[in-house]
């Protein structure tokens, strides 16, 4: 993943979570709190021991304030396009 940019393929998501973990997750502990998730479930995450559910995901990056947009693949020759706000 190149944490340069703010688009993550699914295939990447491992290589986010890792991305994640160190540089936004300053404290694992409060994280944790923060996402209503267990202190151990994140580290497993972050060491890509686990693959977290989906919903999982979304509560790690809810708690750093980090929004993920679900955007389908682009038809044949086009180029994708970003969410609107």
């Amino acid at each position: 993943m190149n944490a340069g940019t703010d688009k993550v393929k699914i295939e990447d998501m491992a290589d986010f979570l890792e991305w994640v973990g160190q540089n936004h997750a300053k404290n694992i502990s409060d994280l944790a709190k923060r996402a209503d998730i267990s202190r151990m479930a994140l580290y497993n995450i972050f060491r890509s021991s686990t693959d977290p559910k989906f919903g999982t995901v979304i509560k790690i990056c809810s708690a750093l304030g980090i929004e993920l947009f679900a955007v389908p693949p682009p038809q044949s020759g086009e180029a994708p396009e970003a969410p609107q706000e």
